[in-house]
């Protein structure tokens, strides 16, 4: 009886969905190849960090994109088994140029192309100090998140 029990809990849990999977691979993927793990002596002291480079899935719609990444962030940094002093999760919305595919091919077009037009969140955490983590939101290359009273211009 306990057998047939389990078995119905097991198919009834497995038959579940979340209406947005963050985990389903057509929604965020990660990227291997260009996420780093380094590590900095300075002063004779060691400092690890680890940054991951993620694409969000160009069908998302702007409305959900942010509580999709954001809840994103919270389940990964629980999973996470990598101790650094500072890990840094950056996301990038896929286009023609901030994909996998062309990526691979032409790794440097991450920092001449998608950090100006494709890159959406960071977020930085210092494990050491806690759960606190600071977040950063972009549009077409500028902060729009947090808001800044600071105006930078060119003085001549």
């Amino acid at each position: 009886m306990k057998a047939i029990f389990c078995f119905f809990v097991l198919i009834t849990i497995g038959s579940c969905k979340m209406p947005n999977n963050i985990f389903n691979k057509q929604l965020i993927t990660e990227v291997y190849f260009l996420s780093k793990y380094d590590t900095i002596i300075s002063e004779n002291k060691i400092s690890t960090y680890f940054s991951k480079i993620y694409i969000v899935d160009k069908n998302i719609s702007e409305a959900n994109q942010d509580s999709i990444i954001k809840t994103f962030v919270l389940i990964e940094k629980k999973r996470l088994k990598v101790t650094a002093d500072q890990i840094d999760f950056i996301f990038y919305k896929e286009s023609n140029i901030t994909n996998e595919v062309h990526l691979k091919k032409f790794p440097k077009d991450l920092d001449k192309y998608s950090q100006d037009n494709d890159m959406v969140w960071s977020f930085r955490w210092h494990p050491k100090y806690g759960d606190k983590m600071f977040s950063l939101k972009y549009y077409k290359g500028e902060i729009v998140y947090p808001k800044s009273e600071v105006i930078i211009e060119d003085i001549r």
